[in-house]
């Protein structure tokens, strides 16, 4: 299990993805931290990394990527622990064990903490819904 928090400090349990999903994270990570090495203008991570976002929420996107200035402003503390930021990138994979709900409202907490560009793949769906730094969409 893994334990994210919300801005007002409630608890998440998220639980383990199975098998499927768990394969298309891999290759979401693999193709991020790809691009990444190749472009180097940034940093990415896995869905264990979680974050401390600027409103106190704790949250681990399924992959991120944050601008390589960015990141190393933080310190070197920062970096070893959660480090206080929010990504610029956030991708999340919906699970067939996830109700989309929660998802959404993660994903509103992201644009409320001003990520730049995100991502919500939900595959039962066939949906892929896009989120940008100047849109004031909410799901």
């Amino acid at each position: 299990m893994r334990i994210e928090t919300n801005k007002n400090g409630d608890l998440i349990i998220l639980r383990p993805t199975g098998a499927e999903t768990g394969g298309r994270n891999a290759e979401l990570t693999t193709q991020l931290r790809n691009w990444a090495k190749k472009n180097q203008t940034g940093k990415s991570f896995d869905s264990s990394t979680e974050f401390e976002l600027p409103c106190g929420a704790k949250k681990s996107p399924d992959a991120s990527w944050i601008l390589k200035d960015k990141y190393f402003a933080l310190t070197q503390k920062e970096r070893d622990g959660f480090p206080p930021i929010c990504p610029d990138f956030v991708v999340e994979l919906r699970s067939k064990s996830d109700r989309l709900k929660p998802i959404q409202d993660k994903m509103n907490e992201y644009i409320e903490n001003v990520v730049r560009l995100g991502w919500l793949i939900d595959p039962y769906k066939n949906k892929f819904i896009f989120i940008a730094k100047m849109a004031k969409l909410r799901f």
